[in-house]
Order: structure tokens, then C-alpha cells, then sequence
């Protein structure tokens, strides 16, 4: 069984640092915020503006090592037909603990500081 993040995952910023969270920062965000349920392109597009989450799932699996699960799932569009989408998700709780700390590598690389509550599984 996987443990869900209790709380959503925040940043505080360090004084005077206006650095924009990376788009790997966003995409680990949403995974450890959806859980077991996951991600797909359309909701990344939604949740952060993510255009090509595929790549940057790649970048997670083959730069960083994290193991990505992941499930084809049909969607019927607005005319009817249907497309399919990958739905990506971290694999187990050594999977979102090696999640938590990639994600808290790169908030401390911009200076932030992950609040203490949001770090509780």
C-alpha cells in the first residue's frame, strides 16, 4: 500500500529568491500530491502547463532513478472518438520517499525550504 502525502506539498521561499520552481520541481509536486492515482499529459497541462510530461517523466526515470509506473488509459474526446494516454504514477513508498528528497534537492538548489509538515507521510 502506498501512503499518500498528508498535506500538499509547499515551498517557503528564502528571502529575496523569486526562482521559479523547475519543471521536474512541478511534475514531482503533482505525482506525490496524486498518489497512487497519477498524472496524465492532460492534467499536467491543466495542474502546471506541462507540454511534453512524457519527457519529463523520462527525465525522472532515466537521469534521477525513479521508478515510474505505468498504465495506458483510454479517454473519449469531444467528438466521440477515443485517444489513449499514459498514466503515470510513483511505483511504492520507497519510490515517494526517493520522490520527496530529488524534489527537496532542487527547492534547496532555488534557496527554498520545504515546510516540515509537508515532508510527513
Amino acid at each position: 500500500e502506498i501512503k499518500s502525502p498528508l498535506n500538499r506539498v509547499e515551498t517557503t521561499p528564502k528571502q529575496g529568491n523569486k526562482k521559479p520552481p523547475t519543471k521536474i520541481e512541478l511534475c514531482l509536486v503533482e505525482l506525490l500530491n496524486r498518489s497512487t492515482h497519477g498524472l496524465v499529459a492532460f492534467e499536467a497541462l491543466s495542474a502546471y502547463g506541462e507540454m511534453s510530461l512524457h519527457s519529463t517523466i523520462s527525465t525522472l526515470t532515466n537521469k534521477h532513478g525513479l521508478i515510474i509506473k505505468r498504465e495506458r488509459e483510454d479517454h473519449k474526446h469531444q467528438h466521440g472518438g477515443v485517444v489513449s494516454f499514459i498514466r503515470y504514477s510513483l511505483l511504492n513508498n520507497e519510490e515517494i520517499i526517493k520522490a520527496k528528497a530529488l524534489l527537496g534537492t532542487y527547492e534547496n538548489k532555488r534557496g527554498l525550504i520545504r515546510s516540515e509538515s509537508a515532508l510527513s507521510t
